[in-house]
Parts: C-alpha cells; structure tokens; sequence
C-alpha cells in the first residue's frame, strides 16, 4: 500500500515537474520576446532530462522515462521559442529593439485583433488606463477600460475601419483612470498580416488636450480685443 503511495506522489511529482516550463513558454509567445530567459540554464535542463530518460531505459523504469519525455517536451518548447525570438529579434542601436522602442514611444500604440481584444500596447497606454503590466492589458478590451457608452463607440469606430479597411483619423474624448477626461487625436489602421489578410486594428493616439484648451484661450482672448474695439470690426 505504502508503495503504490509513494509511485502514485512520485508520478505525480513528475507531472508538475513538467508542467513548470509550461508558464516560461506561455510567457515568451505572449511578449514576444525572450528577454530575461537563459537559453544555457534551459539547454542544461534538457540534456539532464536526457540522461535521466536514458538511465531509465537501463533500468525499466518507464513511469521515470514517461515523466521525462513529458519534462523535455515542455522544457524544449521554452528552448525552441528562445531560439525564435532571438533570431527574429531587430537589433538597432546600442542593443535596443523594435519592442522596446514602442514601449518607450509618447503617444498611446496599440494594436487589437478583429474582436476588439488588445494584443499589445506601449507602456503609455496600458499605464493610462489603470493596468500594472502590459500582461495585465492584453486580452482586455474598451468595455474594461471604459465606461459603457464611451467603449461602445470605440467600439464602432474600429470595427468600420477593420471592416471597411479604410483608415481614419479623428478626435475622441477617454476618460483615463485618474478620473480626468482626455481629448485625443486618433489614427486607426486595418492591421495585416504577411498576407495582406486584415487581422486587427493599429491605432496612434495623441493627447491633444492642452493644445486644443491653448487654441481655445486665445481665441477667447482674441475676440475679448474685438469686443472692445471701438466701431464696427
């Protein structure tokens, strides 16, 4: 009785051994990058797994081999999406990539599948809108981020522009997590694939609020002066 005990935990320790890699890999495909994985530490990982797989054929122990085999499956798709994302990462100046810049960039980036889900966004955007991380963001959609009415509106603008694959460029009012409503000026594109296939949504926002308050006091001001002319002006 004792030792089926102790095979049923050891296999079921086996299991969770595997299923460990599983959150790195999930990690990588999600920000698309590999950033802060050790290719050598997980390279280590497989060829221990190996040896081990290979000491249980020896000794028939096949509930060790399975468990393994399970472990190198999961630990080698956290290798082979290492491997990807190095090779496929675009390198500019002083090391700096492609996806750090636009986590860097200003305005508000971010990109939607045709559904309205956020697949990705600068740090401005997801910081503005209450979240604590860029994981935190994706998979949400205008209706977490906004009052009903304002995220249906949203709502309606990307879909007439993923549907018709047309662009457009206006102003639309958000009100952002401190509570203060912004007026941005927004330029949204059919997102495409390698195919030309429209996959999503790419929308540029920029906070013109202050700007547009600026324009607003000087032509205040402005008309102030007219008002007080003498005559006819």
């Amino acid at each position: 009785m004792i030792e089926k005990i102790i095979e049923l935990v050891f296999g079921a320790a086996l299991f969770l051994n595997a299923l460990l890699f599983i959150p790195q890999a999930l990690r990588i495909v999600v920000e698309k990058s590999a950033k802060g994985i050790s290719l050598a530490t997980f390279s280590g990982f497989l060829i221990i797994q190996l040896a081990i797989i290979l000491h249980s054929v020896t000794v028939h122990d096949y509930l060790l081999m399975a468990g393994y085999l399970l472990s190198m499956l999961t630990c080698g798709s956290v290798v082979i999406l290492t491997l990807y994302y190095r090779q496929c990462k675009t390198v500019t100046i002083n090391g700096i990539d492609l996806t750090e810049i636009i986590a860097q960039m200003p305005e508000h980036i971010y990109w939607k599948d045709k559904n309205g889900t956020f697949m990705g966004s600068n740090t401005n955007n997801w910081k503005d809108f209450g979240f604590n991380s860029l994981l935190e963001h994706i998979g949400k959609n205008d209706f977490d981020c906004f009052p009903k009415e304002q995220a249906q509106k949203l709502y309606e603008i990307d879909n007439k522009v993923i549907n018709t694959g047309e662009p457009a460029i206006l102003e639309e009012w958000c009100i952002l997590n401190n509570g203060f409503t912004a007026l941005y000026l927004s330029h949204k594109v059919p997102l495409k694939n390698r195919d030309g296939k429209i996959v999503g949504l790419l929308g540029i926002s920029v906070d013109i609020t202050k700007t547009r308050q600026e324009i607003a006091d000087k032509l205040d001001f402005l008309e102030n002066i007219i008002a007080e002319m003498p005559g006819h002006v």
